[in-house]
């Protein structure tokens, strides 16, 4: 695609993620789409991301520094607040796009008509090893109900229409720290059908020292908050999916209990 199409905002959110930084914006930089910025913000690292983004010498990249820290979920929405772009999309400081992947989402959802999509994606291991690729099941379209019950999309494969993200009045919750994304998308896919591409367009890092690993305790909490939420903000869309509601609070209950398993021993 040429230069004057749409210009796509890359949201990358980091606290101290120097290790695999420069392999991470790398990847963006030599996209094969090339109308793009980066937004990145620094949630008051300690280490050297901010040289490492410096060092790339490149105005496709704007720097925001928070000087506390934050919880996930207000880091993301001040990052979003700075995106310009007519697409947004996101990436963690340990995870790497394919040279193709803002060209084939984003020519997709405008073939196709669709205001946001997500993808599959590779598993690597922390030497950049593949490991395995996990590709969406379900279909295009109404997916709220199936993702649900089991929720498997990667936040770095969602793709969006700003407009879209502006007309739902949708943000991350400020609460969250763990889960933030999937409260995010599940408040867009209760209202919005979904473009499912299956085709893995990330690598996504599992390593010991990921940020997600480090969070697991705060997984029924947090899916409490959303799921409460979801079922007042959108009674009727609760009456609709009740089945798919009852099954989601059965799970929360397994996710209390495993957290009780856990922390008392």
């Amino acid at each position: 695609m040429a230069q004057e199409d749409p210009l796509i905002s890359v949201i990358i959110n980091c606290k101290d993620g120097e290790k695999f930084l420069h392999e991470c914006i790398s990847s963006v930089l030599n996209q094969s789409y090339k109308n793009f910025e980066i937004i990145f913000f620094d949630n008051n690292s300690l280490d050297k991301s901010k040289e490492i983004i410096n060092a790339f010498q490149t105005n496709k990249i704007k720097y925001f520094y928070s000087d506390k820290n934050l919880l996930l979920g207000e880091a993301r929405n001040l990052a979003l607040s700075k995106a310009t772009g007519e697409y947004i999309t996101f990436l963690d400081t340990d995870d790497i796009y394919l040279k193709e992947r803002l060209s084939t989402q984003i020519e997709l959802m405008i073939q196709l008509n669709y205001a946001v999509s997500y993808s599959g994606y590779m598993e690597i291991n922390k030497k950049g090893e593949y490991l395995k690729k996990i590709l969406p099941r379900i279909s295009s379209g109404n997916i709220f109900e199936k993702i649900l019950k089991k929720y498997d999309v990667n936040l770095q494969t969602i793709m969006l229409q700003k407009e879209l993200v502006d007309r739902l009045e949708v943000s991350f919750d400020k609460r969250l720290n763990f889960s933030e994304d999937g409260d995010f998308f599940l408040n867009i896919s209760i209202n919005e059908p979904v473009l499912v591409v299956k085709e893995a367009l990330i690598k996504y890092r599992i390593h010991p020292d990921q940020d997600t690993r480090k969070k697991y305790n705060l997984v029924a909490k947090e899916f409490k908050i959303t799921l409460n939420k979801l079922k007042n903000n959108y009674p009727e869309k609760y009456k609709k999916y009740k089945k798919a509601f009852d099954f989601a609070f059965v799970k929360l209950t397994y996710f209390e209990f495993l957290d009780i398993l856990i922390n008392v021993n």
